[in-house]
């Protein structure tokens, strides 16, 4: 009687992890713009516009980085080599 190793007939089950990156960056994302959203309300509830518009400034920039960050990573390197050189 022969017999085999398990590894020759099982192969592993190794995870798809990048439904689950995506997953959790949906997540972080919303909870991100519930965050901004509510800052933002705060700043108009209480009439201050400078707080406002810094509010809705940042989050874009921030939104941006998180959103694209390719992008963003791309649009950084291309102002530092102009910056600094090559």
């Amino acid at each position: 009687m022969k017999t085999q190793l398990l590894a020759d007939t099982y192969q592993m089950a190794l995870p798809n992890l990048t439904s689950v990156s995506s997953i959790v960056l949906s997540l972080l994302g919303t909870a991100f713009t519930i965050f901004m959203v509510s800052k933002i309300f705060a700043a108009y509830a209480k009439k201050d516009w400078g707080a406002l518009v810094m509010e809705a400034c940042a989050g874009a920039v921030v939104a941006f980085f998180v959103f694209a960050p390719t992008t963003a990573t791309a649009l950084l390197t291309s102002i530092g080599t102009g910056i600094f050189g090559a």
